[in-house]
């Protein structure tokens, strides 16, 4: 009797302590299933980071990111102006605002006919910057000679690489 009772006191410590490591495992198999989807998620995340890397060189093309960079804007501009078959002078470049919010102001004028100026306005509106065309004036110097002047403001963008 004394055997047998032992042997159920046994078997029910058994039991007792089976349970116990089945909820350890169980805890212990929700943990590697959460880290086990994290580092999924990172190495995504990375390969994601790898691919986009020339889509992202390309954005931030658009956007100057110190004021400098406005010379490549204007050769841009420079050499678009033959293209287009007008002559280019810049009139004015100012910088305003100051800290994260900074824009430059580009003032131009140009002249050729209708049609090439109005092809010109439209390359400007077009170029690959973040810009915006705020003031435009065009008039007539002669039947077949146009004359516009334009101002272009673009966004100066502070951002952490």
């Amino acid at each position: 009797m004394i055997l047998l009772a032992a042997a159920i006191g046994g078997l029910v410590y058994m039991l007792f302590e089976v349970d116990n490591k089945n909820m350890l495992l169980e805890e212990q198999i929700g943990a590697l299933s959460i880290q086990e989807a994290q580092e999924t998620e990172f190495y995504r995340l990375r390969r994601l980071a790898e691919e986009s890397t020339s889509d992202r060189e390309q954005l931030a093309g658009y956007f100057f990111r110190k004021e400098s960079d406005s010379i490549d804007f204007l050769n841009t501009v420079e050499s678009l102006a033959p293209q287009a078959g007008v002559a280019l002078k810049v009139e004015s470049l100012e910088q305003e605002g100051s800290g994260n919010e900074q824009d430059i102001i580009i003032d131009l004028t140009f002249s050729g006919s209708y049609d090439q100026v109005t092809n010109f306005i439209n390359l400007l509106e077009n170029l690959p910057y973040m810009s915006e065309v705020t003031s435009l004036q065009m008039e007539a110097r002669s039947s077949s000679n146009w004359e516009a002047t334009t101002e272009i403001k673009i966004d100066i963008y502070a951002y952490d690489e």
